[in-house]
Order: C-alpha cells, then sequence, then structure tokens
C-alpha cells in the first residue's frame, strides 16, 4: 500500500540489536525505496515501551507496548500534530544515521 502511494517513513528507534535489523527483518522482500529511513538513539538513555507516530495531515498515534497496560490513543488536532512534527525534527537532527 505504501509503495503504490508513494509514501515514505521516518523513524527514530534504539539502538538495541533487535531495533538495528528492524528494516532487514520486517521489509525483506519489499523495495528498499519504501523502507524506513532510521536514525537510532541510546537504548540506555533513552528507554521507552511505546511508539509515537505522526501522520497525515493532523493525527498523531501514541501506543504503549507494556505487556500488563496496552493502551493507544488517536489525537486528531493540527496543533498537537504539528507541535510533535517539530519535535520529531529537533529529535531527527541529533540522532545518528
Amino acid at each position: 500500500m505504501k509503495q503504490r502511494k508513494g509514501i515514505t517513513t521516518r523513524g527514530i528507534i534504539p539502538d538495541t540489536t533487535l531495533d538495528m535489523t528492524f528494516n532487514e527483518d520486517v521489509y525483506k522482500g519489499k523495495q528498499k525505496p519504501y523502507w524506513p529511513v532510521m536514525r537510532h538513539i541510546p537504548a540506555d538513555k533513552f528507554p521507552y515501551n511505546g511508539e509515537l507516530t505522526i501522520y497525515g495531515k493532523n493525527k498523531v498515534s501514541i501506543v504503549n507496548f507494556d505487556k500488563n497496560n496496552y493502551v493507544g490513543v488517536i489525537i486528531e488536532d493540527n496543533s498537537i500534530h504539528g507541535m510533535l512534527t517539530t519535535m520529531f525534527e529537533l529529535a531527527w537532527i541529533g540522532a545518528k544515521d
């Protein structure tokens, strides 16, 4: 679906062994231009067990993957989308290629 729509993805993930091989494991067999571009942060300094996804024109998804407390929320708001996009761009600059 992403390939057909020309959607590209960027992500900031921990530098764990599992996360460092994420693309190879999940996107094997897909065209590389559509693999997410990943940057890495030290897992020991920035531990987390969730995901923040910024997408569309005004949507933000927040998910907690803690096995004792799975929970997620989708927020549709231009201001929150813009604020979190700015925070992502700042983090992107500081993360390792």
